[in-house]
C-alpha cells in the first residue's frame, strides 16, 4: 500500500520570524513543503521527506540535487531535530499548536476525528465525527 504524502505549507507556522531564519533547512526540495518524516542524502545532507524522495528514486536512482552517486540515506541529525522542534504549526482542525515533529502525527488522528459525516439520527445536517464517537461512550 503506498503511503499518502501529507504536505505541510509554511501558512500553518506559528513562529513565522523563527521559521524565516531555518526556512531553507526545513524544506524539502522535491515538494516544497515542510519536511515530513525527513531523510538526508549521506552524499549532499539535503533533507528531503521521505515520501518524496521514495518516489523520486523509484523513477531513478541517484539524489534530486545529482550527487552523481546512487542514492543513500541516513537519519537527520539532531541540528535538524532541534530547528523541526522550534518551529511551531497551528492545526486547522482543532487549533491545537505542535512542533513540526509532531504534528504529522497529531494531524492524522485530528483530521480523522474531525471529519464531518451525516447525522445518523436525522439525516438532515452534518456532524463532526469526534462528537458522535465521544458521546456513544
Amino acid at each position: 500500500m503506498d503511503k499518502k504524502k501529507l504536505f505541510i505549507c509554511e501558512e500553518l507556522v506559528v513562529n513565522k520570524s523563527f521559521f524565516k531564519e531555518v526556512e531553507n533547512d526545513l524544506t524539502c526540495s522535491i515538494c516544497n513543503g515542510l519536511l515530513v518524516d525527513p531523510i538526508l542524502c549521506v552524499e549532499c545532507e539535503n533533507p528531503f521527506c521521505s515520501t518524496c524522495i521514495g518516489e523520486w528514486i523509484k523513477k531513478n536512482n541517484s539524489c534530486v540535487m545529482k550527487c552523481q552517486k546512487p542514492f543513500k540515506s541516513k537519519s537527520i541529525n539532531r541540528l535538524n531535530k532541534n530547528m523541526m522542534e522550534k518551529v511551531i504549526l497551528k492545526c486547522n482542525f482543532c487549533n491545537a499548536e505542535l512542533n513540526l515533529l509532531t504534528f504529522p502525527a497529531h494531524l492524522s488522528i485530528c483530521e480523522d476525528n474531525n471529519t464531518t459525516i451525516d447525522c445518523p439520527f436525522c439525516k438532515d445536517c452534518k456532524i463532526i465525527k469526534q462528537v458522535l464517537i465521544s458521546s456513544s461512550i
